[in-house]
């Protein structure tokens, strides 16, 4: 069940009401759909709030290694304690998601997005280290648009780093 009765109250000429209402939203879709293992396309996405700890770690063990790290806009290696903390306080962001990225139980990749509205949301990916270049990031990123295309999402965006053209060239072949 959800509260509505504060969206209510408010008069619907104050903005506040249309943000109120598109939190609401987003923290129901997170709530219903994102929380949970989702499988597209043989790929599962497990939320971070469902990870084990082994599995948490193998993710900021590739987070953290060079040839992932220096790629992001935060090159900072992350500590497992500020890793554990970031992951206790997704759970009290209504516009944040982030999954591990898995085929047959092997770990390929992290996904996350944010979400702009209802509509539009900044996607981010990084492929296993052992990974990279062998198709993974593809894979990723077509099951990761089924699955916001599913939920109307209609805008895509992503964040890369200037010089990094391996990345560029993969955003232009996936159609950004």
């Amino acid at each position: 069940n959800i509260d509505i009765s504060k969206v209510l109250n408010y008069k619907f000429n104050n903005i506040d009401c249309f943000y109120n209402i598109r939190n609401r939203y987003i923290m129901l879709f997170k709530n219903i759909v994102l929380k949970q293992t989702t499988r597209v396309n043989n790929i599962d996405f497990i939320s971070y709030h469902n990870i084990n700890k082994d599995k948490h770690y193998e993710i900021l063990n590739n987070r953290n290694s060079k040839e992932i790290t220096q790629w992001m806009e935060n090159q900072d290696v992350i500590t497992p304690g500020s890793h554990f903390n970031f992951v206790r306080n997704l759970k009290d962001s209504y516009n944040k998601v982030y999954w591990g990225i898995y085929s047959n139980n092997i770990f390929i990749g992290s996904a996350n997005i944010y979400f702009e509205t209802t509509d539009i949301v900044e996607r981010g990916i990084f492929v296993a280290k052992d990974l990279n270049g062998k198709g993974y990031g593809s894979k990723i990123e077509k099951a990761t648009e089924l699955l916001l295309t599913k939920i109307n999402i209609k805008t895509i965006t992503a964040k890369v780093i200037k010089n990094n053209i391996s990345s560029i060239i993969f955003h232009k072949k996936n159609g950004y």
